[in-house]
């Protein structure tokens, strides 16, 4: 939220990059990516039809623009992997709906997370939702664990695969990507 609060139009990716990386070292943190993977920045910031991971550079942020920030931090061996999308004004209807929606649908998977659930309904879920929306999902943007590295076990599809028989057991820790 603070890389919300903080764009503007006309600054560059690259300027929203480095406050975020400002932040998380406010807090103790570093990029997991920048710090794994030797990424060339803090975080993701995607524009528009990016869909993610997308490297900052300088690109100027533009009026109306959809914006994903993937934020992924690590702290004493711990990562954290966080993602939030918004737009910049004058508001598009339809990009404001897609937001709210991607939202909504999140917050339905989280609240069916429960030990014992089959992984494949997340997928479930999240298929469903996108097409009673209206729209589709990015067969190959999958949510995954984390914990002490940056893509952990299990990967989980956007999508329902009836031969995934893989069960939620408690104590795992689990980014869903809303994007």
């Amino acid at each position: 939220m603070e890389m919300k609060r903080n764009a503007r139009v006309g600054m560059t990716t690259q300027e929203l990059d480095h406050m975020g990386g400002l932040f998380l070292k406010s807090r103790g943190a570093v990029s997991a990516p920048k710090k794994m993977l030797n990424f060339p920045g803090n975080t993701c910031i995607s524009i528009n039809r990016e869909v993610a991971h997308g490297i900052p550079s300088d690109r100027k942020i533009q009026k109306g623009d959809l914006i994903n920030v993937d934020v992924c931090a690590e702290m004493n061996g711990y990562i954290a992997d966080s993602g939030h999308s918004f737009q910049m004004p004058p508001y598009d209807l339809s990009v404001t709906r897609l937001c709210q929606y991607t939202h909504d649908t999140m917050m339905k998977v989280i609240n069916s997370l429960k030990h014992g659930v089959k992984l494949n309904e997340i997928g479930r879920i999240i298929q469903i939702e996108a097409e009673k929306g209206g729209y589709k999902v990015v067969k190959n943007l999958c949510s995954h664990g984390v914990g002490r590295s940056i893509h952990e076990s299990p990967e989980i599809l956007p999508f329902y695969n009836k031969h995934d028989k893989r069960i939620l057991k408690e104590g795992l820790v689990i980014s869903i990507n809303k994007r």
